[in-house]
Parts: structure tokens; sequence; C-alpha cells
């Protein structure tokens, strides 16, 4: 296969990924920024942008979909330094949001899952561990 050519993953790769932030473009940005401030916001926007203007799934887009599950499952809270610690000290554990973010972590882990699997279904947590969920943290 030479260079220029797509493979049928590749289509249902970016397919899957577009098909996710369609159906959760708002939400994803509203959780970026409330986890992450304007930066988060600002790297999910042009992720967002990214794959919409994109043919393939690129390294980079695959890393950014990572540090995007990261944000939303909170993976670098409890870092002083970092701005998604003070973030979320201002969320209230029982906050509607809460369950929408853990809805939102999760639907990203199948995604990637997909990805990874080279699959377009969900993965079952059995095949590649559990995704954590930010009401775990809280």
């Amino acid at each position: 296969m030479s260079h220029g050519q797509m493979t049928t993953n590749d289509h249902a790769q970016m397919a899957a990924v577009r098909a996710f932030f369609f159906e959760h473009e708002s939400a994803l940005l509203n959780a970026s920024r409330l986890l992450g401030g304007e930066q988060a916001y600002r790297r999910s926007r042009d992720l967002i942008e990214m794959v919409g203007e994109s043919h393939r799934m690129t390294r980079r887009m695959r890393q950014r979909l990572v540090d995007l599950h990261a944000l939303l499952t909170l993976k670098n809270v409890g870092d002083p330094d970092r701005v998604e610690t003070a973030c979320f000290a201002e969320i209230a554990p029982a906050d509607p949001v809460v369950e929408d973010i853990c809805l939102l972590a999760d639907a990203l882990y199948d995604v990637l899952g997909a990805i990874a699997q080279g699959e377009l279904a969900p993965v079952a947590e059995t095949d590649i561990g559990h995704a954590p969920c930010y009401k775990d943290a809280a």
C-alpha cells in the first residue's frame, strides 16, 4: 500500500471519531473548559477541527485523543502544578455534570479501544482494562 492510499480501517477510524465528536462536541468542549481551563478548551476545539479536516487518523490525533481522555478521567488531578487540580477543586461531587463527564469519558474510552483493536464496536473492559470514572475520584 502506498503512503497516499487509505485502508478501510483508516476510514472506519475517522468515521468513528467524527461520529463521536458530532454527538458530543458541545459537551466535550464544556467539560474541557471545566476540567482544564481555556487551554484545554482550545486543545479540544483544535482536535475536533483537525479530525474534521483530515482524511486519515494521524499519530498526533491519536495522542490528542488520549490526552483528552486523560483530562476527562482526571489523570493529572493531584499534581499541584497542574491547572486540572485547581479546576477539579471547584466542582462539587454531587454536581450533575460529574455524571455527564463520566459518560463522555466512557464513550471516548470505547472509541479509543476500537481504534486500538482495529474495531468499530466498543471493546469489553476485560480486553483493555477499566476506564476510571470521574465520580470515582471525587
